[in-house]
């Protein structure tokens, strides 16, 4: 994996953190959104901490095997929302950056979680 590709996935995941957090306050807490942006917004921060080369050690292999779900659930919605427009449209531009940020992403957890990577807390 280049760097330059987990530079610009480690962008579109900031850039994603920050709109989750945005939105976070608009979900009572409790509801089936809340928990969602709080799975995601989790899986997100491990993954900018993989991306930013901190490494999986703060975070244990139940961790890194939680956050494949939200991560696969970001890449569907995108893949899905992406055949609705036009390869020269601007959302399907956007949605693209965003599904290449999660293939990467899943890749890393994926190789962290392959090689023993994180705590063991058991």
């Amino acid at each position: 994996m280049c760097d330059h590709e987990e530079q610009n996935a480690l962008r579109v995941v900031t850039s994603a953190i920050r709109n989750c957090e945005k939105v976070q306050p608009k979900f009572e807490k409790g509801t089936p959104q809340h928990t969602l942006l709080q799975n995601r917004l989790r899986a997100l921060y491990l993954a900018k901490s993989l991306l930013a080369g901190e490494g999986a050690g703060a975070y244990s292999k139940g961790d890194l095997e939680q956050s494949l779900p939200p991560i696969a659930s970001i890449l569907h919605k995108c893949s899905t929302a992406q055949r609705k427009f036009s390869a020269d449209n601007p959302n399907y531009l956007r949605l693209e950056k965003m599904i290449r940020a999660m293939v990467v992403v899943e890749r890393l957890i994926r190789g962290e979680i392959a090689k023993g990577g994180g705590q063991d807390q058991s």
